[in-house]
């Protein structure tokens, strides 16, 4: 009898944490992306220079999580700015692209590893690796149609470089 419960432990467990993840798709704000299960939506007032802004946060909390996840937190960010993207020239968009990494680094008191320039169907984007306490944070940065969309994903040192960073950001699309 102990050993059938502690096959049939192990066979809960294992299909715990060998669920397939979901498309999670947010038509609201033209998103889909991959995730580990469904998000939890917040909201943030943040006040910037042009005025106070709303971000969407769409997040996956797995750090309370005793195993299955490589990664501690995954979160898509979206922030609507009161400026049309066609009216802003490339430096506006750069300087907002690079803000949007140096306001992470400073939110986290963090150290940028690196910060490459990137795209997405044709919108520019930041992809940055941010060293934290422990941890790192990844996180793709873009900007289109005058909304600014964050990917981020957070992982502990000894998890760094896991399959999960690619599959989330891979995921990530416009819709």
């Amino acid at each position: 009898m102990k050993h059938i419960l502690i096959v049939l432990a192990l066979i809960v467990s294992s299909t715990v944490l060998a669920q397939d993840w979901i498309t999670y798709e947010n038509k609201d704000f033209n998103f889909s992306v991959d995730l580990p299960s469904e998000p939890k939506m917040l909201q943030q007032e943040v006040p910037t220079d042009v005025g106070d802004l709303t971000m969407n946060m769409f997040v996956v909390d797995l750090s309370s999580v005793e195993q299955g996840s490589d990664n501690l937190i995954y979160m898509v960010i979206h922030t609507k700015y009161p400026v049309n993207q066609d009216e802003l020239d490339k430096n506006e968009i750069e300087s907002m692209l690079d803000g949007s990494v140096d306001g992470a680094v400073s939110n986290v008191q963090g150290k940028l590893v690196y910060v490459n320039k990137v795209t997405l169907n044709g919108s520019p984007g930041r992809a940055a690796k941010i060293e934290v306490q422990g941890a790192y944070m990844y996180m793709n940065t873009y900007l289109k149609n005058s909304a600014l969309y964050a990917a981020q994903t957070i992982c502990l040192v000894e998890n760094d470089e896991n399959e999960d960073i690619k599959k989330f950001f891979d995921s990530f699309k416009f819709k």
